[in-house]
């Protein structure tokens, strides 16, 4: 079994809107990592003003990330995503990353990902599944209710948030920006990291670590 924790980063929240990053940890069953992804992505469709509020990232920045590469020339290099028979996509809202990816598939002549079925615990089961980490941690930490994902990462016990963050510095710096764009981190995160989807995917990984042993046990 492999587990792909990802988040996506997007134009906006619409039907029309498309995936400008993608990032993403490969996982073995032993939650240990086996590849890392972060691609950005560019396309003709208009940013929502307040969408990049969010995460920063303006037409000309992603042009130049991109390097002029649309979501659907990057994403099929990485086989696994589509050829892997047993694999769980892990996400915070996960719906939503699954949905902006085959939209952005879509609106582009291109068939949907199988994302699998939703599983509610990440036990070793054969096949393509999804699992949204958001509700169980909603479910323990905030009485059910949707929990932002930064409140959520102020529940990781095995690491301070400082040591996360400088773990977190040295995955950016080989796999965060294409070389000569490290200024672009000030601007991009000038609020906080979140919104970054490798970032925020790595959060994903730290709450994992903690938690996949409650998580599983809360639907056994």
């Amino acid at each position: 079994m492999k587990y792909f924790l990802y988040d996506v980063e997007t134009t906006g929240l619409t039907r029309r809107d498309e995936v400008i990053q993608l990032s993403g940890f490969l996982l073995n069953e032993d939650l240990r990592k086996e590849q890392i992804i972060n691609f950005y992505c560019y396309t003709q469709v208009e940013t929502n003003p307040e969408a990049q509020k969010v995460h920063g990232l303006d037409k000309k920045l992603l042009w130049e990330l991109s390097g002029g590469k649309t979501f659907e020339e990057q994403i099929f290099q990485y086989d696994f995503l589509f050829n892997e028979e047993d694999i769980t996509f892990v996400g915070y809202n996960i719906s939503f990353d699954n949905r902006m990816v085959n939209q952005t598939l879509k609106n582009n002549g291109y068939n949907a990902m199988d994302f699998g079925s939703k599983v509610n615990s990440l036990t070793n089961c054969e096949g393509r599944h999804n699992f949204d980490l958001m509700k169980p941690l909603s479910s323990m930490f905030n009485h059910g209710v949707r929990m932002k994902l930064s409140d959520a990462a102020t529940r990781i016990k095995f690491k301070s948030t400082a040591e996360i963050n400088k773990v977190y510095e040295v995955i950016f710096d080989n796999v965060g920006m294409p070389e000569g764009f490290s200024d672009t981190l000030a601007k991009q995160t000038s609020v906080s990291k979140f919104h970054n989807s490798l970032y925020d995917s790595f959060i994903y990984w730290c709450l994992l670590l903690d938690y996949k042993t409650e998580i599983n046990c809360m639907f056994r």
